[in-house]
């Protein structure tokens, strides 16, 4: 079984980062992983990892900290690196990472009407529908307590 970390990302991996690229249909779906960590710099606690499985980076995730809740703002997996669990894995290791903090009681994400991929993905880890935010996105989200 291939092991899946998050590593912070920093000066050295970033880079490795903006490479990676989904599959040309889901990209509608998801900003460049450059957009989102210039993004970062402007969010308030926020929180990015390289996906690193293989021994090669695989994926990126960004996490947005906001009072009781901790947003997947992005998870995405390299289309190369896609259908062999690396995204599950990754999921799995945000989940509990943010069980640990307690003030975090909560994981949301927001995913596109469209896009049944990542609403199958999230229902099987476990997320449920929370809200419709308008004609084209749902709120889906994890409880931690």
């Amino acid at each position: 079984m291939t092991q899946v970390e998050l590593v912070p990302l920093h000066r050295l991996n970033w880079e490795e980062v903006v490479r990676l690229e989904v599959a040309p249909e889901q990209q509608r779906f998801i900003p460049s992983n450059l957009y989102s960590i210039a993004q970062s710099r402007f969010e308030k606690n926020s929180l990015l990892y390289a996906i690193r499985a293989e021994g090669k980076t695989v994926g990126f995730a960004m996490l947005l900290l906001s009072d009781n809740v901790c947003w997947i703002a992005r998870l995405m997996i390299d289309k190369h690196f896609q259908g062999r669990g690396y995204g599950y894995k990754a999921l799995q290791q945000i989940l509990q990472q943010m069980h640990h903090k307690a003030r975090i009681h909560e994981v949301r994400v927001v995913v596109a009407k469209e896009n049944n991929r990542a609403i199958a993905f999230f229902e099987k880890c476990g997320f449920f529908l929370k809200d419709e935010l308008d004609d084209n996105e749902y709120i889906y989200f994890y409880p931690l307590r």
